[in-house]
């Protein structure tokens, strides 16, 4: 670890020194020294895109998924004209509420709402987003799984009826559009897409 860090540093734009500090810290269950070690360009660029990215994944990677949600909302801000920044986000505060069965009721609502709009914006700038609507989808369940309200309950279990049946007519769209450029490409298959992993625990 010590080495990559010194190399990385002779060579800061080797970023496949990068990748081998990151692979090592997390062979060695040791993150954070990958996080502090990025963590201090950030400081001297916090406009740098990539490097807070990186430092959502890499804070993802490490379980800490609030921080992870924090850096993918400052990519969002950073860039705010990319649905998918967006779609981190959300997918990030889906997965901590679903991997977190004793959050406090207060927190996770709030955290439930953070991902809605996220989710929202995201779709708000790619219209056709379908793993976007898929997880807005996921994200009422939650609501309706921890709602203290009975009516307001089944009101999330709707609308997330609502946005799973959205979700899987824009994915049969998007699959026949794949079809089609792939038989004029010369008939070859298209793969199914899948919606990205929420990785967040």
């Amino acid at each position: 670890i010590e080495a990559f860090k010194k190399y990385i540093s002779l060579n800061p734009t080797s970023e496949k020194a990068k990748e081998y500090l990151i692979n090592i810290c997390n062979l060695a269950h040791r993150m954070n020294d990958a996080i502090d070690f990025f963590l201090l360009d950030y400081e001297k660029n916090p406009g740098d895109l990539d490097l807070v990215k990186k430092l959502a994944a890499l804070y993802r990677m490490a379980g800490e998924t609030e921080k992870a949600i924090d850096f993918y909302q400052k990519a969002a801000e950073l860039d705010p004209g990319n649905a998918e920044s967006f779609y981190s986000v959300g997918v990030s505060c889906w997965g901590r509420s679903y991997n977190s069965p004793y959050l406090e009721y207060e927190a996770r609502m709030s955290l439930l709402d953070r991902g809605q709009a996220a989710l929202e914006k995201a779709i708000a700038i790619k219209k056709d987003y379908f793993e976007a609507y898929l997880y807005l989808n996921l994200l009422f369940r939650q609501k309706a799984q921890y709602d203290i309200s009975p009516a307001q309950a089944m009101t999330w279990r709707q609308k997330a009826d609502e946005l799973q049946a959205k979700a899987l007519e824009l994915r049969a769209v998007a699959m026949q559009a794949q079809a089609a450029a792939a038989a004029a490409a010369g008939g070859a298959q298209p793969t199914t897409p899948a919606p990205a992993s929420p990785g967040g625990k």
